[in-house]
């Protein structure tokens, strides 16, 4: 019985020093779930760098400001993007609103857990999911819109503006509307550069966003 005993209490110490291995050999390293490699490396000597007093790359800690990357970094893009993850919760969420959806492609198969026929429409039906789900009913793109709402103003004053000197030339100065031709294509030009621009911006970023994920 004593024998037993000596048993189980050396089993027990026995547990208890290998959970406090594992937890020190966590606490030495701060980035457990990492693969041992280059990268790993390079983040923990930059934040000791950082954070040793003494050291020439010390940084206070008021004037730290720690940045994250969004996509691929804080939100997956594999298995899927976790924007289709959302998608795709949202219409098993909004169904009892959408009876049609039962029958209605491609969310009768997604409701069926068949995501892969669900997908089978392409961009089409991937454009109809991300619509479907949002508020904005634009796929979550309507913030795109804002720079034409904000520009707008801009180009009717400036479109009052040149409507007027066209007018006043063709009224009082005796030009004719074929004369008047150049400033007009300028104030067109410009219109389509002010509402357009934000658009390009974004565009490139869309592109890839779409070549990597869809």
């Amino acid at each position: 019985m004593k024998f037993k005993s000596k048993q189980n209490l050396f089993a027990a110490a026995l547990v208890c020093a290998l959970a406090f291995t594992a937890s020190v050999a966590r606490a030495a390293d701060p980035l457990p779930s990492w693969n041992d490699g280059p990268a790993k490396q390079s983040i923990i000597t930059f934040v000791e760098k950082v954070t040793r007093p003494g050291s020439p790359d010390f940084v206070p800690v008021a004037e730290r400001i720690a940045t994250f990357d969004n996509d691929g970094t804080l939100w997956c893009d594999k298995p899927l993007p976790v924007q289709l993850y959302f998608a795709l919760d949202r219409v098993k969420a909004l169904a009892p609103e959408h009876p049609e959806w039962k029958t209605q492609e491609p969310f009768a198969s997604l409701l069926k857990g068949d995501l892969k026929t669900a997908l089978a429409g392409g961009d089409r039906a991937l454009l109809e999911l991300l619509m479907a789900t949002h508020t904005d009913k634009a796929a979550g793109l309507g913030f795109l819109s804002l720079g034409q709402k904000a520009f707008s103003p801009i180009v009717f004053a400036m479109g009052t503006v040149v409507a007027s000197q066209v007018a006043n030339a063709i009224v009082h100065q005796g030009a004719t509307l074929s004369s008047m031709e150049a400033p007009m294509i300028a104030y067109g030009a410009l219109a389509m550069i002010l509402l357009v621009a934000p658009l390009l911006v974004v565009t490139p970023v869309l592109i890839k966003i779409k070549k990597s994920t869809v």
